[in-house]
């Protein structure tokens, strides 16, 4: 057989395998967008600061991995993180997630890729949730160098947003008819509650934790209202008002629960909204 013979066969074998080229690199097409890098947020608290910093920058996408209703220290976590976890940029981490960061690594999280934020109290209180932003902006500067500078000013001018933010609030709710009114309060809430000049009288615990001696302290504490946190469970707090007629604000230390709005203001505002509905109910004797 002459080499002129053997010709088609080597050209299609060549076709078959520019063919295989194009079918299994797609990502090496000229002009094809690169896909946007993965920041992992453990709550919907640090994605909130994530959004901040990063200010909706389309090449990041922000992914939650606690729903805001629930726990951050009791949670399961959802199905199809895993994927998110492998190509993460940056795990965005509550201190007090320890166990949930071993769980994450064991996901394929990379190992540099975590970003562990102190927590500096009731992330609630702008000033604490500014702090949040700023140890987030260290972590994430890091690891989006290109970005550094952009999330750098944008931390600063959260800075100066939230400082804005607790002044008013300060002034508003020194003006509320229930500044200074004495509340049983769930541990979770108690910061908060005092940062908006309500007088805690007693401090519940999780329901689970609620010991017989605990409930009686909580019953017989000298309370206007009781304050409960949406994560926790209301159980202990919907007890304490039901036996002593009082209203109950139910507080939530996340955004993004229902009816709690989307952004950090947004939920503090929510939460002060429900300590008006629950004074007003108080004022009109129905609890």
């Amino acid at each position: 057989m002459t080499p002129r013979s053997r010709a088609p066969g080597g050209f299609l074998a060549a076709a078959a395998l520019a063919a295989a080229a194009v079918v299994y690199t797609p990502a090496c097409r000229p002009g094809e967008a690169t896909p946007p890098a993965v920041v992992v947020a453990t709550t919907s608290m640090l994605a909130e600061a994530a959004r901040e910093l990063l200010a909706g920058d389309p090449g990041v996408r922000i992914v939650t991995v606690i729903p805001p209703g629930g726990c951050p220290g009791h949670f399961d976590l959802p199905p199809g993180v895993a994927s998110d976890l492998r190509g993460a940029r940056a795990v965005l981490c509550h201190d007090y997630q320890s166990t949930l960061q071993d769980r994450l690594a064991a996901l394929g999280a990379p190992p540099g890729a975590l970003v562990t934020a102190a927590t500096p109290g009731s992330l609630l209180i702008p000033e604490h949730f500014a702090a949040l932003i700023r140890l987030s902006a260290e972590g994430l500067a890091a690891r989006f160098p290109d970005r550094a500078a952009r999330i750098g000013a944008n931390a600063r001018a959260a800075a100066a947003r939230l400082a804005a933010l607790a002044e008013g609030l300060r002034k508003e709710t020194a003006a509320r008819p229930w500044a200074g009114a004495r509340a049983v309060v769930s541990r979770h809430q108690q910061a908060f509650a005092r940062w908006l000049g309500l007088s805690v009288t007693h401090t519940l615990q999780r329901p689970e934790d609620v010991a017989p001696q605990d409930l009686s302290a909580a019953l017989a504490a000298p309370a206007d209202l009781v304050v409960a946190n949406l994560q926790e469970g209301t159980q202990a707090a919907d007890t304490v008002a039901r036996e002593r007629r009082l209203p109950v604000a139910v507080f939530s230390n996340f955004p993004g629960a229902p009816g709690y709005g989307a952004t950090h203001e947004d939920l503090v505002r929510a939460n002060l909204r429900r300590l008006d509905e629950a004074w007003s109910a108080r004022a009109s004797g129905s609890p």
